[in-house]
């Protein structure tokens, strides 16, 4: 790979590009100063055009970077080439890198389509390493040629208005800076700043649908259709997500007053269906979807015909009368409303593990694959802030009883940080954070007695928390038994 410069002037040519990126970020508000950005980093051409970019704006904007790279381990030494490429050019950079390979075979063992499991293994990954490395944006190189593929897929395999959208320039905190550019002008960039970028040999094979679209049905419609069909393409997008958005804010306003919700089932009053519009009902189904399945990864499963059975069985069924959905998710029809349950592997938590305290060391918990580390100090460097996602600082004075570690239980409240003083039930903490309820009951609880200290990876609780008079803390830090790496759940 060329030696790249850390500051190297881009060419006159690529100015336009650059510029245009900029705008784009500007028009939708996806960066601010001080911003912490993780950009995902494949090594193509995409994604190596995306980190250059950014890091030429880095100053002007007031960012810092840091970059991730994901080896999926399914090309063998080109994966392995791809993941040395990622880590060379952030060092040429000087940015901070984290790099991961997967086990070989570790996508087959989870089942699932393989491009699926891979985009949902990698997104875990880039929010992951964010939550560590402090990043408040994952930053990805989507391009206007993905929207346009990802329209054409949607019209193939049958999709709402959702899915017809294409991907949108701002997700949560994931942003897409070169949305607005096409690939042509990627290309066009990396040749103007002679900059090198890895080839992925599969992108040239037409064995998946998005490789057909993008090697066959996209050129077949520049040429005999519309040359700026691309461009035409995610302008339409544009408009059908800004309706979508408008129409979803409406429903779900309305699904949150009506869904009735636990830890076994999402249900939907019937009576709250029927009064509505075909295109309200569709998007008040896949929103009870999208909360039984906790994420878009899995709502993006539901197409247009899976929404339509479920109010044909809506209107039409009998009482009892059930359908079974992709994700293993069960849609059932009761007296009074649709039932949405997703079958889980069963899950027996882990008994209590203590006690610890005011003793110091390290306990392996198998049940739950995590290593406790607890330490007391008196060093002020342990903060009123928890020290990182997995890390957190308590001060000892108000820890009058034993720490232990354990899983939730009925009736569990605390007082979440941030809140006020506010006491929260932590089930609603677990449904407002999006946790799985698959993984609710493998999170790890630190207690002090009865009383939860801290949410491990979410939240500490207000009563333990050090003040600016606090002398003595204690620290605790939790790590995955399994990979040595901190863990996520």
């Amino acid at each position: 790979m060329k030696s790249t410069k850390s500051d190297k002037k881009i060419p006159r040519s690529a100015l336009t590009t650059l510029r245009k990126v900029e705008r784009f970020i500007d028009e939708h508000s996806m960066l601010s100063p001080g911003d912490r950005v993780l950009v995902a980093l494949s090594g193509g051409a995409d994604s190596t055009t995306l980190l250059h970019i950014l890091y030429a704006l880095r100053k002007k904007l007031n960012i810092e970077l840091h970059v991730a790279h994901l080896n999926h381990n399914l090309r063998g030494d080109e994966s392995a080439g791809d993941a040395r490429f990622a880590g060379e050019l952030a060092k040429q950079l000087d940015l901070p890198v984290t790099v991961h390979t997967l086990a070989e075979g570790e996508l087959k063992k989870r089942g699932r389509a393989k491009q699926d499991m891979a985009r949902e293994v990698r997104y875990d990954f880039l929010r992951r390493v964010a939550k560590k490395a402090g990043c408040s944006k994952i930053a990805t190189g989507h391009t206007a040629d993905d929207v346009a593929e990802n329209v054409l897929m949607a019209l193939i395999r049958g999709g709402g208005t959702k899915s017809l959208g294409g991907v949108p320039p701002v997700r949560e905190n994931i942003i897409r800076p070169l949305l607005g550019l096409e690939r042509r002008e990627i290309m066009k960039f990396l040749e103007a700043t002679d900059t090198p970028f890895r080839e992925d040999s599969s992108n040239l094979k037409a064995d998946y649908l998005r490789n057909q679209v993008r090697l066959e049905l996209l050129p077949f419609l520049k040429e005999r259709f519309n040359p700026a069909i691309t461009e035409t393409i995610a302008r339409t997008a544009e408009v059908v997500r800004d309706d979508a958005a408008l129409l979803e804010e409406e429903v779900e306003n309305r699904l949150d007053s009506v869904i009735e919700e636990d830890d076994s089932e999402t249900a939907l009053p019937l009576d709250a269906i029927e009064p509505l519009h075909q295109a309200a009902r569709r998007r008040l189904v896949r929103l009870a979807w999208q909360r039984v399945m906790a994420g878009a990864d899995e709502y993006s499963l539901l197409s247009s015909g899976h929404v339509t059975a479920i109010l044909t069985l809506c209107n039409d069924g009998q009482s009892g009368d059930s359908l079974c959905m992709p994700g293993g998710v069960t849609v059932e029809k009761g007296y009074r409303a649709l039932h949405f349950r997703q079958k889980v592997k069963a899950y027996q938590p882990p008994s209590d593990i203590g006690p610890w305290f005011p003793e110091e060391g390290v306990m392996a918990i198998p049940a739950l694959d995590i290593q406790v580390h607890i330490g007391a100090t008196d060093q002020k460097d342990a903060s009123n802030n928890a020290l990182s996602v997995w890390t957190a600082a308590f001060d000892s004075g108000k820890i009058s009883d034993r720490i232990c570690i354990r899983t939730r239980r009925p009736g569990d409240t605390f007082y979440p940080v941030g809140m006020g003083g506010s006491r929260k039930k932590l089930q609603d903490f677990m449904v407002d954070e999006k946790i799985p309820r698959a993984m609710r009951d493998r999170v790890p609880l630190v207690c002090c007695g009865p009383d939860i200290m801290w949410v491990v990876g979410y939240r500490r609780d207000e009563r333990f928390v050090p003040s600016s008079d606090t002398s003595s803390f204690v620290t605790v830090t939790i790590a995955s038994e399994r990979s040595r790496e901190n863990a996520v759940w």
